[in-house]
Order: structure tokens, then sequence, then C-alpha cells
């Protein structure tokens, strides 16, 4: 995934959006994790910053969470 790609949601979501930044980041999921955070348990995992159609915002979300439509 790299800026300029066309991406949407992989669950059913009628969104598109734009890839404007790519980066690492780490996540907490507590629903798999718990409440009590510690960083040290996590690795960072490859994000992006998608501008989504219609919505005019941008929105950090996981690269896994994202399919990409249209390679530039």
């Amino acid at each position: 995934m790299k800026i300029g790609d066309l991406v949407k949601p992989t669950h059913d979501s009628p969104l598109l959006g734009v890839v404007v930044r790519v980066f690492m980041h780490k996540l907490w999921e507590t629903d798999k994790l718990g409440k009590r955070v510690d960083w040290d348990r996590v690795e960072e995992e490859p994000f992006a910053e998608v501008l989504w159609n219609g919505k005019g915002m941008y929105i950090k979300i996981p690269q896994r969470a994202l399919e990409v439509v249209r390679e530039v």
C-alpha cells in the first residue's frame, strides 16, 4: 500500500478513500489484550491515513483493515 492508492475497508462498506500517508504505529486492542496497556507487549504495524469519500475526513487505520481497489 502506498500514497495515492484507492482503498476500501475490508468489511462490507460503500466507502472509498485515498491513502495520503503510510506509517508504522502501535495499536492496543483491548478486546484481545485487556484493559491494562503495556506497550512493550505490542509491535508496530503498518497503518495508513485515508481521506474518505463523502466524509471529508482523514482517518488513521491499520492497513490490515483495508483492501486496495486501485494502485497508482
